[in-house]
């Protein structure tokens, strides 16, 4: 075939958009986790098209990364049935997905005003932009760990996520309407159990890390110095914690008021 009369790379056979789609976020995906800043200045062009790229790469990240946190959970109870299973998946995966998009205005919201307050006029649309490729892979790292965690808890506790959910408040038994803790012999479970949690462990350290990196990406893009942009960040962190600090206190209110109606509900099964 002549150099000339070969067909363009979308038309060569197995190469459908929704296969070039995939491949291409998971390109995206994979330079993210290598080179964060790099990646994220790339997709920053000075078209409207930018924002468009980043939330759809967002949607893609949070859904997948759902998956993996529900996956690693393990909803699927010993009497499930598909149905149950599939509006458990769907219900949460949607549930996960809206708080994520909730967070990341929130996120991006603090942290404009935090630049504004270090001495930088920013808009929206540029702490926007950037957040949305931070929080994605934040978020698929912290999946990847809570998989790889729930994979190697399962091997101690099958049960451990309802028991914890329960403990939490999300049931109708008390904490401490369940018993004493039965003696378990891993034997040789011991050792996924043990890999599975020092690994899911040791990948939220990672992501960890390299939040810290990509966070390099704001300074890039907003072109001011290392001390400016941890000014910013500084304030930003402080009005994070002064939000979860009033939140604390309010959710520890509301559960002291809910501790005596979760009590009578107890005593009257």
């Amino acid at each position: 075939m002549i150099e000339s009369d070969r067909p363009p790379m979308g038309e060569l056979p197995g190469s459908t958009p929704l296969f070039g789609s995939g491949a291409r976020f998971a390109l995206s995906l994979l330079e993210l986790a290598t080179h964060p800043t790099r990646m994220i200045a790339k997709q920053q062009t000075g078209q409207a098209i930018d924002h468009v790229r980043a939330f759809v790469f967002l949607l893609g990240s949070l859904a997948a990364g759902s998956l993996l946190v529900l996956l690693g959970f393990q909803l699927q109870g010993a009497g499930s049935t598909l149905a149950e299973l599939a509006r458990r998946f769907i219900g949460g995966s949607l549930g996960l997905v809206l708080a994520g998009l909730v967070i990341t205005t929130l996120l991006s919201i603090a942290l404009m005003l935090a630049w504004r307050v270090a001495g930088r006029q920013v808009e929206l649309q540029q702490i926007t932009l950037v957040m949305a490729y931070v929080v994605s892979g934040a978020w698929l790292g912290i999946a990847g760990g809570a998989l790889v965690f729930g994979f190697g808890a399962s091997f101690y506790d099958p049960g451990w996520f309802g028991d914890f959910a329960r403990a939490i408040g999300f049931g109708v038994e008390a904490p401490g309407a369940f018993g004493p803790v039965p003696e378990r012999r891993l034997g040789l479970q011991a050792i996924p159990a043990v890999a599975g949690l020092g690994t899911g462990a040791l990948t939220w350290v990672f992501t960890a890390l390299w939040c810290v990196v990509a966070w390099g990406a704001f300074r890039q893009s907003f072109g001011v110095t290392r001390g400016r942009a941890a000014a910013a960040t500084a304030v930003w962190l402080l009005l994070l914690g002064s939000v979860f600090g009033v939140g604390g206190l309010v959710a520890r209110q509301l559960a002291a008021e809910s501790v005596p109606e979760v009590s009578r509900a107890v005593q009257q099964r």
